[in-house]
């Protein structure tokens, strides 16, 4: 999603070493949102050791992600 980028580059650059950031265009690797059972776009999935932890779907003001990342990391 064209919208999330640069708030979710933002958010990687000031948590650097904590997060990293993965952008998968889905309609160049549809086996993946087969694979994570995507259903919208943007879909945020955050894993922690190979799990996830947490999943939410469509825009959000970055002040809201921060908080969203930081109760799930």
């Amino acid at each position: 999603c064209q919208l999330m980028g640069p708030v979710l580059e933002r958010l990687a650059k000031r948590r650097s070493g904590e997060i990293m950031v993965i952008k998968v265009d889905i309609d160049k690797h549809p086996e993946l949102a087969t694979r994570f059972g995507l259903q919208a776009v943007p879909t945020l999935i955050v894993f922690h050791r190979n799990a996830e932890r947490g999943r939410t779907s469509g825009a959000m003001p970055e002040t809201d992600l921060a908080l969203w990342v930081a109760k799930l990391a």
